[in-house]
C-alpha cells in the first residue's frame, strides 16, 4: 500500500510503500483525528488556530511603552511650568489667577473680591506679562 507523508502545512513530502496492515492502521488513525478534529470545532465557538492576531480585533486600547513615556514627561513638564508660574506670583495675584482658572469672570472675581472691576482687569495684564515673561508668548510663531 501506498502512503502520503504530509508536513504540518498538509503538503505531500513524498510517497512511501508500507505493509498493508500499516497502511490500514494509518489511514485509519487519519480518520480518527479528522472525526475528532471535527466534533472540537463543532463544539468550539471560536479557535484560536484559525485566528489572526492583527487588526482591530487584537488591538490594545494601551498606548505603546514610548509614547506613554513621551506623555509621561509632558504632563511632567506641564507640571514643572505650572507650579513655576504660580511659585512667581504675589498672594493676590495667585488668589485671583486660582479664580479665574475656575472659570470666574472679570466681574464675578471684582465681586467677590469686593473691588473694582478695572484692578482685576490689571491683575490679569499682570498675569499675562508675567507668563510670558517666564516661558515666552505662545501666540507668537517660532
Amino acid at each position: 500500500m501506498k502512503i502520503k507523508l504530509k508536513n504540518l502545512d498538509e503538503k505531500v513530502v513524498d510517497i512511501v510503500d508500507v505493509d498493508d496492515k500499516i497502511g490500514e492502521l494509518m489511514v485509519s488513525l487519519d480518520k480518527e483525528e479528522d472525526a475528532s478534529n471535527k466534533r472540537y470545532k463543532y463544539h468550539i465557538a471560536f479557535s484560536l488556530d484559525d485566528a489572526t492576531y492583527e487588526g482591530d480585533t487584537f488591538k490594545s486600547n494601551e498606548p505603546d511603552p514610548l509614547t506613554a513615556l513621551i506623555e509621561k514627561e509632558e504632563l511632567e513638564n506641564q507640571q514643572r511650568r505650572y507650579d513655576l508660574f504660580i511659585s512667581s506670583l504675589t498672594p493676590t495675584q495667585k488668589r485671583r489667577f486660582l479664580l479665574f482658572e475656575d472659570g470666574k469672570s472679570e466681574r464675578e472675581v471684582a465681586r467677590i473680591e469686593g473691588v473694582d472691576f478695572k484692578s482685576i482687569h490689571e491683575t490679569k495684564e499682570q498675569l499675562k506679562k508675567k507668563y510670558i515673561k517666564l516661558f515666552g508668548d505662545p501666540h507668537q510663531k517660532k
